[in-house]
């Protein structure tokens, strides 16, 4: 629940392909990602967050709580 773990988590989801935008919730230590599944997928997201701990002594796991799909 630390405000620079929850900006790391956001960059590096932030730079994934296909990612629109993402909003953390430090506190409830949640992030909602909008992102295009025809360029990325949950694996990706998954993997991003943890890459996102690399170099640090920090260790972050991601898991799906839920995936909406909207139709455009």
């Amino acid at each position: 629940e630390c405000p620079n773990c929850a900006n790391r988590v956001r960059n590096a989801l932030l730079m994934a392909p296909g990612v629109v935008e993402v909003e953390v919730d430090v506190a409830g230590a949640l992030a909602t990602v909008w992102y295009d599944g025809g360029r990325a997928s949950v694996k990706d997201l998954l993997d991003a967050v943890a890459d996102a701990g690399r170099g640090t002594h920090h260790r972050y796991l991601a898991v799906p709580v839920a995936v909406r799909w909207l139709r455009t």
